[in-house]
């Protein structure tokens, strides 16, 4: 951090006379056991438990810290969170991470210099249509504010509360409060006296740290206010990018990438797919704060195709040839994973050829924009509202399930141009996400060949490839009971075990 954030931050900690920003707290110790029999960790009450180390360990040679090297030699008892909680925040379906972490690509760097106004057009770019502009306008500056003064990167702190509230500072439930979701039982047991409290290991030890927090009250009402929670989710964030990773070793945690995964979990980490979303949410910030439009790395012969959603690459949930309707039927295109309210890309310049709705046994209908809200989702067929373009070479390019489209027949559109925005229509049971499909010529052709450098195929996540498993699985099981049928209704009246006497 440079003089100026440090500065900031002295100035908005006012009742505190501390030298520095990370500083040994008042009345702490540092931690001179040598072979301490607990260690507390800063989210107690997400782990439930506090780390129970049952006889002395090494980290790296030194004597004096703890670790998971030794399996027999460290006892760690993390339940993490409830079932009801994974749900409030979406963590359900787990196993979303990628099993290699090397297939993601380097994240991009932020600007050295932001531009308030650009930076509060990229928010806007984020969060629902519901939320002000005035709101967004207050929410970006306390942003930029505090993810500064705690060294935080702003654009990770806007995904993250993007992320966990949709921007909705209002936002209870029995997880957390407010714009980030923060879980005030977990937190306030470490926040004492206007200091974070947090352990780190240093010259072989465990010391005792803490970072100022003494701007505002750490309370229920307190982070109900928006300004009051940026600021602790601020705080938080800088904590844990001092402790990750040395925490990861002693509380087995799954492979991550980024410490945010330990504000969505805690001290042990169970999944790194939350921490996909926010640094995917993340790249689509940036983006919009750039206004570039990212290369286009997919081809179709000699046209150059880009991404249909910002923040590639994508995660893919379900490829061409995936059972539907209980087998009945073979998907045709892919899903790609999408959060509700999403802005849908074109992914080459075209035309639009249909711009409707799926009527189910009526067939397609072209409608102008504002009309499609006037079609109940219970008239509609299973492709709900749809994009169709016809590009450059005969490809044609679907879009469907959208929750609204804003292009009408026979209007030229360009790559990256917005075409609507993801949604669920058409589906009875799924998530909110977005159904692309390429025909061309009459026969379909997989997005997944022409999209590769776009798209994370879902196999290479342990999900998918449950998901895949138990697909392989109905499916032979449905071919073993046709076999069996047939061979019942072939067999003559006489062969009948039942009838013999």
């Amino acid at each position: 951090m440079g003089p100026a954030g440090l500065g900031l931050l002295l100035a908005l900690a006012s009742a505190t006379s501390a030298p520095e920003l990370w500083a040994a707290p008042p009345r702490s110790r540092v931690a001179e056991q040598a072979q301490p029999r607990r260690v507390r960790c800063p989210w107690r009450k997400r782990a439930r438990v506090g780390m129970k180390v049952v006889r002395p360990a090494q980290l790296n040679g030194g004597p004096d810290l703890l670790t998971a090297t030794n399996p027999a030699a460290v006892t760690i008892t993390l339940p993490g969170l409830t079932p009801r909680q994974m749900r409030e925040l979406g963590l359900r379906p787990g196993g979303q991470g990628l099993t290699d972490l090397r297939g993601w690509p380097a994240e991009p760097t932020s600007p050295p210099h932001w531009d308030q106004a650009r930076f509060r057009a990229a928010l806007g770019a984020l969060c629902p249509v519901q939320v002000a502009p005035r709101e967004l306008a207050r929410y970006a500056g306390w942003i930029l504010k505090y993810g500064l003064a705690f060294g935080v990167d702003p654009a990770l702190l806007a995904a993250t509360i993007y992320q966990q509230s949709r921007c909705d500072a209002r936002r209870r439930t029995d997880y957390g409060l407010g714009l980030a979701m923060i879980n005030l039982p977990m937190h306030r047991t470490y926040l004492r006296d206007g200091w974070y409290h947090f352990m780190l290991p240093e010259r072989g030890k465990w010391v005792s740290r803490s970072v100022v927090v003494n701007r505002f009250p750490f309370s229920r009402r307190s982070l109900l206010n928006p300004e009051n929670n940026i600021y602790f989710a601020a705080g938080i964030l800088s904590v844990l990018q001092r402790q990750c990773p040395a925490i990861d070793g002693i509380t087995g945690s799954t492979p991550h990438r980024h410490s945010v995964s330990h504000f969505v979990w805690g001290d042990r980490v169970r999944d790194a797919g939350s921490e996909d979303r926010i640094l995917r949410d993340r790249r689509r910030f940036l983006e919009a704060y750039h206004g570039d439009l990212p290369a286009a790395r997919g081809r179709h012969r000699e046209l150059a195709l880009g991404c249909p959603l910002r923040g590639c690459p994508r995660k893919v949930t379900s490829v061409v040839g995936d059972d539907r309707d209980g087998g009945r039927r073979r998907h045709n295109g892919i899903d790609l994973l999408s959060d509700q309210g999403e802005a849908v890309l074109a992914v080459a310049e075209g035309v639009v050829v249909l711009a409707g709705v799926d009527l189910g046994a009526q067939g397609l209908r072209d409608l102008v924009p504002g009309r499609s809200r006037l079609i109940p989702a219970t008239r509609m067929g299973p492709r709900g509202l749809l994009v169709k373009v016809r590009h450059p070479g005969g490809l044609l390019s679907e879009y469907m399930h959208l929750s609204a489209y804003t292009v009408r027949r026979g209007q030229k559109v360009t790559r990256g141009q917005v075409l609507g925005f993801v949604g669920r229509t058409g589906m009875k049971e799924s998530d909110a996400h977005l159904h692309l499909g390429f025909v061309h010529r009459g026969l379909h052709v997989d997005p997944m060949s022409l999209l590769r450098d776009h798209l994370l195929h879902p196999q290479k996540t342990a999900l998918g490839r449950r998901r895949a498993i138990l697909q392989d699985q109905r499916r032979r099981q449905r071919r073993g009971g046709v076999a069996e049928q047939k061979q019942e209704i072939m067999l003559p009246a006489w062969a009948d075990v039942d009838g013999l006497p």
